[in-house]
């Protein structure tokens, strides 16, 4: 039996520490994964300029369709 994926879409790496990101972390560590594979994608650019909207909003939906 193959694992499930999981795509786990979180925030610009420059909010990890941050609440939401602190407990993304947390629930990603505690997923069992002998069940599932995690697959984390992080917003490559830093956290309110225009090209992290950009990435967000335009190329993420399009990314999440086609795979």
């Amino acid at each position: 039996m193959s694992k499930k994926k999981i795509l786990w879409l979180v925030g610009p790496q420059d909010k990890h520490v941050s609440g939401v990101g602190k407990y993304s972390s947390t629930l990603i560590e505690n997923i069992n994964h002998e069940d599932f594979e995690i697959v984390v994608k992080e917003i490559p650019f830093a956290a309110r300029t225009f090209s992290r909207y950009v990435y967000q909003y335009l190329y993420l939906p399009v990314y999440l369709v086609l795979i």
